[in-house]
């Protein structure tokens, strides 16, 4: 896949559109994570910790990939524009 300086566009550092589903999912994984932040940087995070946020973090997830295959015709068209 070649991409040209015409195909590509940033937008002056504007924020790129994100379907609602994508927003959603990963603004969760966000909140667990820095929710979290201040104990696992001071090493306070505990072995079970770890697992219980892997667990949370496993289910925002699960929830983006069932979303992409919902919307998967979709993404594959849009991608099939940049494969040209």
């Amino acid at each position: 896949m070649i991409l040209t300086r015409k195909q590509i566009r940033l937008n002056q550092g504007e924020k790129w559109e994100i379907d609602e589903s994508l927003n959603i999912g990963m603004t969760l994984i966000k909140q667990e994570v820095i929710k979290n932040l201040d104990d696992i940087h001071n090493d306070l995070f505990s072995n079970q910790q770890y697992a219980q946020l892997a667990i949370e973090l496993d289910k925002q997830l699960a929830f983006l990939f069932k979303t992409v295959n919902c919307h998967r015709k979709r993404t594959l068209s849009y991608i099939s524009c940049w494969r040209k």
